[in-house]
């Protein structure tokens, strides 16, 4: 699953900032969201689909609860932003904060979305 498309447009919404961001032309945009694809997933569980992202070099993902409850003892299926896949599980889940924690089954080696300090906080 492809996200760069979707990630430019989400990050479109960043020059509504203030003056203090810097100007982000649409070229700048889709150089952030190509960047950011390393760290993004694409989660899958039954038929319930949602997104998440890298917070962990052995493929840890955060995603949102409402994409994986009902499923905490089912495998997830876990698409990584190069094209790879894996199976992995829900190890924390709270419905409160809409937050969920996965876990790939077999550990992965994954990169983390790089740190741009260009980007506006």
């Amino acid at each position: 699953m492809r996200l760069t498309g979707t990630l430019a447009v989400v990050l479109g919404a960043l020059t509504s900032w203030t003056a203090a961001a810097q100007e982000l032309t649409e070229a700048r945009r889709i150089e952030i969201a190509e960047r950011l694809q390393a760290g993004a997933v694409a989660v899958q569980v039954g038929r319930s689909e949602g997104s998440g992202f890298l917070t962990h070099p052995e493929g840890w993902v955060v995603t949102n609860a409402h994409v994986v409850s009902g499923f905490r003892y089912r495998p997830v299926r876990l698409g990584f932003g190069d094209g790879s896949q894996a199976r992995g599980d829900v190890v924390f889940l709270d419905p409160s904060t809409d937050l969920a924690v996965l876990r790939p089954r077999h550990g992965v080696s994954r990169p983390l979305c790089p740190r741009d300090d260009r980007v506006p906080p």
